[in-house]
């Protein structure tokens, strides 16, 4: 009969501190990263805010020297006309009930506006 050999015998010592938490000291190790790699990104936020803040006044220095509110103005012709439409109204018939019938009608503008920007 082959001779069977007995398993190893375990170790008697238990693991490193290192080899039991190895998951967790590189979480702290990821974390660690994570907060060091914080500082540059608030110093670049610094920069990016500053640079935005001289481009606004920049933009209020020029504008307020160079593109001013502006007027024009100059004569105005009026040309007097009418036009024709249909409109559908609600009018009441005799029964007291309302009946909505497609007028024709005519309107004469009384202003010329334009369309503001």
């Amino acid at each position: 009969m082959p001779e069977t050999q007995a398993p190893p015998p375990l170790p008697k010592s238990q693991p490193s501190f290192t080899r039991r938490n190895t998951t967790i000291i590189k979480l702290l190790g990821v974390g660690a990263l994570v907060l060091v790699l914080l500082i540059p990104l608030a110093m670049i936020t610094g920069v990016l805010s500053d640079r935005l803040m001289r481009r606004n006044e920049a933009v209020a220095d020029i504008t307020s020297s160079w593109g001013k509110e502006q007027s024009v103005i100059g004569p105005v012709l009026g040309i007097p006309y009418q036009y024709r439409f249909k409109a559908v109204k609600e009018i009441p018939a005799p029964d007291g009930k309302m009946e909505r019938r497609e007028v024709e009608e005519t309107a004469t503008p009384t202003r010329i506006s334009c369309p503001k920007r």
